[in-house]
């Protein structure tokens, strides 16, 4: 590469082309006649993600009318997952409704408005999720 090239973050200066052979691990400091030389990379993380997996214990839970806040409702636990801390968030429920609470924030529970007479019969859907850092 008699030249050189250019493009931003790198570049090859004129005669810049280098190569190494051998199956002995080297840095490359051959040339051959401008020649430019291109290698494929291929990266392997040697410790690939673990996967966590949740679940809920009951799955599904009836709540009395007069639940005061704080009353545990079900109980979240993982597997698996690379060993960081676990945090569990709650969707679609109303913050009034029902909150992650317990000692390890991992209990779905009455959220601070309690479960009044007005919510006698309601039914609620609610999704926790788990995840690592």
């Amino acid at each position: 590469m008699a030249n050189g090239y250019s493009v931003s973050p790198l570049s090859v200066p004129p005669d810049g082309g280098v190569f190494t052979y051998g199956s002995a691990i080297s840095f490359p400091t051959q040339t051959y006649n401008n020649s430019n030389y291109y290698v494929d990379i291929v990266f392997t993380p040697s410790n690939p993600p673990l996967s966590l997996s949740l679940s809920l214990n009951p799955t599904s839970a009836t709540v009395a009318c007069n639940a005061s806040a704080g009353t545990p409702v079900s109980t979240a636990s993982t597997t698996g997952g690379d060993g960081n801390p676990v945090t569990y968030s709650l969707a679609g429920a109303n913050n009034n409704d029902f909150v992650m609470g317990g000692t390890g924030n991992n209990e779905v529970v009455v959220g601070p408005g309690g479960i009044n007479q007005a919510d006698c019969g309601k039914a609620w859907n609610v999704t926790v999720s788990a995840s690592q850092q």
